[in-house]
């Protein structure tokens, strides 16, 4: 008779499984997508590991040569997934096999034992020990650089967000933190021998799963990438990419719309009467730059005539800044530093006028 564990192995293999083919066939054809089916792939592969555990047949021991090490390519795939979902331009090349060392080591290792050909099963079953607890620490340093870059890419965005960006940065939140924390907890209940052999890690990554499941089923625009499909480049002539363009430069610059905090690409479409991939298609088509290196770059500007204008005792750089539009010193030290090679402190010393 299936015990518990088999039934919720069952569940979660099943939901695996849906999620990939769902990709496979709806899923949009972006690198996130693509990195994506990689993760979950990984994920599902390593249930036969489960398996083989279950039954102990010994000739259900070649098949290990791709399930144990594909539990190496949990935290990259995740990494890479995470990173496409931020930078469009990230996509795979040959310089991110470098992250699946661990797996190929392993998979060498693995090869070595089966071919030796003797009761190995105490050997394996230590092999996976050993190979868990390096894949914990695999997965926790690397959760933690990813809630890094989405923290850093939130912090860069603040300036210029829009409400499509704040709700990819919560999936991508939410999932991470769900993938660390279900990781910790089960690492811990795993140096714990009286509470490993019930089970609870299965239990707990079961848990991940209905938190990915329920997000994917109120967020579908996330987890297929609908929503980078919204980023792709429209075909305009360059007559209305001039006319839209004159009309955005016109708004903004009259207005002075630059110098509010929380401008976003949908506060400009509504002004123009634009789409938002509309005012950002038209800003690249006519400047080369993307929506919030443009208002960035009216940004400093501004901030350069005030700089020029006032002493340090009439203004600092820090009133300055949050009159310029900007609401963070290191986007704008880092923006003025790029856009004119000085740093706003070096620009004011060398411009201004003397107190």
């Amino acid at each position: 008779m299936p015990g518990v564990l088999d039934i919720i192995n069952s569940i979660a293999v099943f939901q695996l499984v849906f999620f990939t083919l769902f990709l496979f066939l709806r899923g949009n054809k972006v690198p996130s997508t693509f990195f994506l089916k990689l993760f979950l792939f990984s994920q599902l592969i390593p249930f036969y590991n489960y398996l083989f555990w279950r039954f102990e047949n010994p000739y259900l021991r070649p098949l290990l040569l791709l399930s144990m090490p594909c539990m190496f390519c949990w935290a990259p795939t995740y990494y890479f997934y995470v990173r496409s979902r931020l930078f469009n331009k990230f996509k795979f090349s040959g310089d991110l096999l470098v992250h699946f060392i661990p797996a190929i080591c392993q998979m060498s290792i693995l090869m070595f034992v089966l071919i030796r050909g003797e009761s190995l099963q105490e050997l394996i079953r230590q092999i996976f020990i050993i190979s868990y607890i390096f894949i914990q620490c695999q997965l926790l340093i690397y959760n933690l650089v990813t809630l890094f870059l989405i923290y850093k890419y939130q912090r860069e965005i603040v300036n210029f967000t829009s409400s499509s960006e704040l709700i990819k940065i919560n999936w991508l939140l939410v999932i991470t933190y769900g993938l660390t924390i279900a990781s910790l907890i089960d690492f811990i209940l795993f140096l714990l021998p009286e509470l490993t052999d019930l089970g609870l890690g299965w239990l707990l990554f079961w848990a991940f799963i209905q938190l990915f499941f329920f997000k994917s089923l109120i967020q579908p625009d996330q987890f297929l990438g609908l929503d980078e499909r919204k980023t792709l480049p429209l075909k305009i002539s360059s007559q209305t990419g001039l006319k839209y363009f004159l009309d955005i430069e016109d708004v903004i610059s009259s207005n002075k719309l630059f110098l509010e905090p929380d401008l976003s690409l949908h506060n400009i479409g509504v002004a123009v009467n634009l789409s938002d991939r509309m005012v950002s298609q038209s800003i690249k088509f006519k400047t080369g730059n993307n929506f919030s290196d443009y208002i960035n770059r009216k940004r400093v500007d501004y901030a350069k005539d005030l700089l020029k204008s006032y002493t340090p005792s009439a203004k600092n750089i820090l009133e300055i800044l949050y009159e310029s539009g900007f609401n963070s010193k290191s986007v704008f030290n880092s923006q003025f530093k790029r856009l004119t090679g000085l740093s706003p402190k070096e620009y004011r010393k060398q411009f201004s006028p003397k107190d």
